[in-house]
């Protein structure tokens, strides 16, 4: 089933964004490979990997007009990192 999204869509740039920004390290990838693709794969990629789009989309979990969660959301994870980072060290 095609994804309801297509390269030209509006809202695909802030998608593509947030997959960038909160995706990891495969999804970053694949977000520097739809960047340089053409129309025709950006489609394949989008349809490829609709839950990945839905998940960062409009209606997914990362969508948010309130900045303050998006704001906790990277300190929740920089403080997460600073404590296993020093756990490290101390071991």
């Amino acid at each position: 089933m095609p994804n309801k999204f297509t390269p030209a869509d509006p809202v695909i740039e802030a998608t593509v964004q947030r997959i960038e920004t909160f995706g990891g390290s495969f999804a970053k990838q694949l977000m520097a490979a739809y960047r340089t693709a053409d129309i025709d794969n950006k489609q394949r990629i989008i349809d490829a990997f609709d839950d990945l789009f839905d998940k960062y989309g409009p209606n997914g979990i990362f969508e948010s007009e309130d900045e303050s969660v998006h704001s906790w959301i990277r300190s929740s994870a920089y403080d997460m990192l600073s404590f296993l980072s020093i756990r490290k060290q101390i071991n």
